[in-house]
């Protein structure tokens, strides 16, 4: 399965590439809102703080959504490829078999 993945490497490290990114996107939501509670039972007040924390959770979101999105349209895209050329493959196989087959 490796040589019909060779002509995607790059795709397949941009797979991994958005997939990761995805998963970091995951893991920041979760630190800023808890500096954003940690901001808020301070009892301070910090306005300014909440409203970059909330814009920092808003880009984590849309980070994390379009790391998701580009990961799966890539995946998709990797493994239409690859079925075709196994598709393809498998037919040029069965060409070469004898009419007896």
């Amino acid at each position: 399965m490796l040589a019909f993945l060779k002509p995607y490497r790059l795709k397949s490290a941009l797979v991994g590439f958005f997939a990761v990114g995805a998963t970091l996107g995951s893991l920041a939501v979760p630190w800023l809102v808890r500096e954003l509670v940690k901001v808020i039972e301070s009892g301070k007040g910090d306005f300014g703080a909440i409203v970059w924390i909330s814009f920092g959770l808003l880009g984590a979101f849309a980070l994390r959504g379009t790391f998701e999105f580009l990961s799966y349209w890539y995946s998709h895209v990797v493994a239409w490829w690859l079925c075709h050329d196994l598709r393809i493959a498998l037919y040029k196989h069965l060409q070469r078999l004898s009419m007896s087959y």
